[in-house]
C-alpha cells in the first residue's frame, strides 16, 4: 500500500520502494530503509505527508 492510503495516526513497515533511484539513496541516507516503521503524523495541504521514522519527523511532497 502506499502511503497515501495510511490514515493519518496510522503506521505501516517500509516494504519497497517505487521512487527513481537518487531519491530513494537519499531517503535511505535520512535513515528510511527497508523494514523500518513509519507513522503519518499529518497531512497538509497539496499532498504534502508529515512522517516520523527513527523518532524524528520529516514533510515529504506529493511525488514521494
Amino acid at each position: 500500500m502506499p502511503l497515501s492510503g495510511i490514515e493519518k495516526g496510522g503506521r505501516a513497515v517500509v516494504e519497497r520502494f517505487n521512487l527513481p533511484e537518487a531519491l530513494t539513496r537519499r531517503l535511505q541516507i535520512l535513515g528510511l530503509t527497508l523494514k523500518t516503521e513509519v507513522e503519518v503524523v499529518g497531512r497538509k495541504g497539496r499532498g504534502v505527508d508529515i512522517l516520523k521514522w527513527r523518532g524524528a519527523r520529516f514533510a515529504l511532497g506529493a511525488p514521494i
